[in-house]
């Protein structure tokens, strides 16, 4: 059996779009986690040839799809190296979604980790897996799905009609470098910061209209949320204002019907 964890995305979202000729560079972590009776925290399994995970529908923003197109050619191809890198962008191009590079190299290569390229082929990985935010950190389920084609394109497009938001994205990418050994309050404050600063151009990106905005917004021992993903749904994450307070909100999560985990950092994909 193949086992994989997924990825969630912390700075310089969309920086790994290979139409972006600015700033590269992304701060992600493989995880996984403990749910209900299930002790082992990867959330998606290989077997046989048959895909198997603890996350269902399409638009989780955990970027499953695109994990599950790499794990897919690394079984087929193990000594492959970083080849599965260049399929995965191939094949999103293929079925119209253009997505980058995260996705995979998130899920695939150990830990968190701050990921940077001058050129979209050739990656420095630094890892800092006792990165201090990553105990803050709860990760919930909105129970909302939605595709990321449409936030993609309007992305993408803005990339050749805004200069303002091509500043947005250079800044996010620089912060994102610059906070990486940061402590845990200056590294949440970035990676919110910047969330909002996309979500200022694409408001679809967090849409209030579905409910549980509200919910979040008023969390006690909180410091903020962001999506992890491109879908303006799906997963999401809470940086507590410290590790105590993660079990108060999750706590304060389900009350409201939201499912809610401590992340488990991964070190890339198992065979076992």
């Amino acid at each position: 059996m193949l086992k994989s964890p997924v990825r969630i995305n912390l700075g310089g979202g969309w920086t790994d779009q290979t139409d972006w000729t600015g700033t590269k560079a992304v701060v992600n972590a493989a995880v996984g986690w403990i749910d209900g009776d299930d002790p082992d925290p990867f959330p998606l399994r290989m077997n046989r040839g048959s895909f198997h995970s603890k996350v269902t529908g399409i638009g989780t923003g955990l970027g499953i799809s695109s994990i599950y197109a790499a794990i897919d050619f690394l079984h087929k191809h193990p000594k492959s190296d970083n080849d599965y890198i260049q399929y995965v962008l191939d094949w999103e191009r293929r079925n119209g979604t253009k997505g980058g590079w995260q996705d995979q190299i998130g899920a695939i290569t150990p830990g968190l980790k701050l990921i940077q390229t001058l050129d979209h082929v050739d990656f420095t990985i630094t890892n800092r897996d006792n990165h201090p935010v990553f105990d803050h950190l709860v990760l919930f389920d909105s129970g909302v799905r939605r595709p990321s084609k449409e936030i993609g394109d309007r992305v993408r497009d803005l990339f050749e009609t805004s200069e303002a938001f091509r500043h947005a994205l250079e800044q996010n990418a620089q912060d994102t470098i610059s906070s990486f050994w940061s402590d845990a309050t200056t590294a949440a404050e970035v990676y919110i910061a910047g969330w909002k600063r996309l979500v200022n151009f694409v408001p679809e990106m967090a849409p209030a209209q579905l409910g549980y905005t509200s919910i979040l917004d008023q969390l006690a021992g909180s410091r903020g949320w962001m999506h992890v993903g491109a879908g303006g749904g799906g997963w999401g994450i809470v940086f507590t204002t410290n590790p105590e307070n993660r079990l108060s909100v999750i706590d304060q999560l389900s009350k409201h019907q939201i499912k809610a985990f401590e992340p488990v950092l991964l070190q890339g994909i198992q065979y076992s």
